[in-house]
C-alpha cells in the first residue's frame, strides 16, 4: 500500500522537505510489477502532494529499475 505523501514529509531547518526511504521501498519494486500503469506510479503519489513545490529532487537506484523507470 503507497503512503500519503503529505503524511511522511519531514520538515527542516534549512528549509527544504524530505520524504525519506525506508526498507519498504525495496518491496515496492516487487508490489509495482503487478500494478497498472507501473510506470506512473510516482507521478500519480505527487500529484495528492498539498504544497505546490518548484523542483522535486528524486535520489534514483543506480539501476534502470521500475523505481528508476518511475522518477524518470
Amino acid at each position: 500500500k503507497r503512503a500519503d505523501l503529505n503524511l511522511v514529509i519531514l520538515k527542516t531547518q534549512a528549509n527544504y522537505d524530505l520524504v525519506p526511504a525506508n526498507r519498504d521501498l525495496t518491496e515496492s519494486e516487487i508490489s509495482l510489477l503487478s500494478k497498472t500503469r507501473k510506470e506512473f506510479q510516482l507521478q500519480d503519489a505527487l500529484s495528492t502532494l498539498n504544497h505546490p513545490y518548484d523542483y522535486i529532487f528524486i535520489d534514483c537506484p543506480p539501476t534502470l529499475n521500475l523505481l528508476t523507470l518511475n522518477a524518470l
